[in-house]
């Protein structure tokens, strides 16, 4: 790559974005913070580059971009499609605050994000993304179920029409609010379209349409099953999937069917140390155990739950937990 003029503002750019996500300091960065065999630029020579007034020497920018988990051809791409990289790199960051139910700080980042200069309207995806959120913050911010559940079957039909059911009126086809679960399992989806399958089964839960909700989820899994999907899209969307599933067979008392579905995910969800997913379908399968009158392997996984909770750190979900299984299966956890 031949670093020219015209390079140095989207070189600092890139710099100073890639810093802050990693929440570094410039003298970090630099090492000029740091012992001297860290160092590489001063941290004025570090500003200049970040506010594009000066262009690196190229043995310091392959510094600086090592230390950043970056390389130059890294930077060639964001040079060449840099809006779309940085577009990107945020929806992962509302993805995140989302995940953990930070739902006012992930809104308050994507009406940033759609001032983004990334705007290509012919982009299927970059649309499906913006509708999807949407979808979120009215379900979750605004409460407007109706809303919400238009706003994911937009989203998906964008990409994946087949998905929903539908019907001719004239020469207009309407789309019904059924899922075809059997299109569902016979295909693989991205991340982003299988988060918008999950919330769209999650919305049946609600509007107390659990045998739908439990038919959605389970053509998930055998999509997850049947398919070779990316390791990434498991990690993300499996526990949320089994999770789900397992609440809504509890509500249903179909505890022989929790407690497998339960199963099948705590054996995946330990190999990446999801404790939060864990801690939640312990607790579920030791109510299935206990439903069923195992009490002693229910009483191990409530214990077992409330260990993962303590280690998330969450007391007072602890204490709640602890008071539940007092009052309502007459375990002691010290």
């Amino acid at each position: 790559m031949y670093i020219t003029e015209e390079h140095k503002e989207k070189i600092g750019e890139y710099i100073k974005f890639i810093r802050e996500e990693m929440d570094l300091t410039q003298g970090e960065l630099s090492g000029e913070d740091k012992a001297v065999e860290f160092y590489i630029c001063s941290k004025k020579q570090l500003s200049n580059i970040e506010q594009g007034k000066n262009i690196p020497s190229l043995p310091v920018l392959t510094r600086l971009l090592g230390r950043l988990g970056k390389s130059i051809e890294d930077l060639a791409t964001y040079i060449n499609d840099g809006e779309k990289i940085k577009f990107n790199n945020e929806y992962e960051i509302i993805g995140e605050l989302i995940h953990k139910g930070n739902y006012e700080e992930a809104k308050i980042k994507y009406d940033k994000l759609k001032e983004l200069p990334y705007h290509d309207k012919k982009d299927k995806k970059y649309l499906q993304i913006l509708i999807y959120l949407e979808g979120i913050f009215c379900r979750y911010l605004e409460k407007d179920l109706e809303t919400a559940t238009e706003f994911l079957k937009n989203a998906i039909i964008l990409t994946k029409p087949k998905t929903f059911l539908s019907e001719k009126k004239g020469k207009a086809t309407q789309y019904t609010n059924n899922i075809d679960t059997r299109y569902i399992k016979e295909n693989v989806f991205s991340l982003v379209e299988y988060k918008i399958l999950f919330n769209f089964a999650s919305l049946k839960k609600v509007y107390d349409k659990r045998e739908e909700a439990i038919d959605i989820n389970y053509s998930i899994i055998e999509s997850f099953k049947n398919k070779t999907l990316d390791r990434n899209i498991k990690n993300k969307v499996f526990h949320a999937v089994y999770f789900n599933l397992s609440n809504v067979l509890i509500d249903e008392e179909r505890y022989i069917e929790t407690i497998k579905i339960c199963t099948e995910a705590i054996n995946w969800l330990i190999e990446i140390k999801s404790n939060k997913t864990l801690s939640e379908l312990y607790l579920n399968r030791g109510e299935a155990f206990i439903s069923i009158g195992d009490r002693e392997n229910g009483e191990k996984d409530i214990k077992i739950g409330y260990d993962y909770i303590i280690q998330y750190e969450d007391f007072e979900r602890a204490e709640k937990i602890k008071d539940i299984a007092k009052k309502e299966f007459g375990i002691s956890i010290c």
